[in-house]
This record gives C-alpha cells, structure tokens and sequence, in this order.
C-alpha cells in the first residue's frame, strides 16, 4: 500500500515537474520571440 502510494505520489510530482518545465520553456521561447520581434520593428522605424 505504501509503495503504491508513493508510485503514485512520484508519477504525479514528476508529471508536475515535466508539465511545469515545458511551460516555463513556452514561456521563455515566446519571450525570446516577442523580443527579437520588437527589435525588429524598433529597428524598422528608425530606418525611417
């Protein structure tokens, strides 16, 4: 019963710890994204 629980218990801390991760990963691409993007248009207008 113990060792059930603490399958259990570990399954669902590392699924929180993948799930956790990727967004954090999300996260941090979109950022890189949304940034290189604003350079790009800052950029642009002062080609102007």
């Amino acid at each position: 019963m113990a060792l059930q629980w603490l399958y259990s218990g570990s399954t669902v801390a590392l699924q929180w710890l993948y799930s956790g991760s990727t967004v954090a990963l999300q996260r941090t691409k979109d950022e890189g994204m949304t940034n290189r993007k604003r350079t790009y248009d800052e950029g642009k207008a002062n080609l102007r």
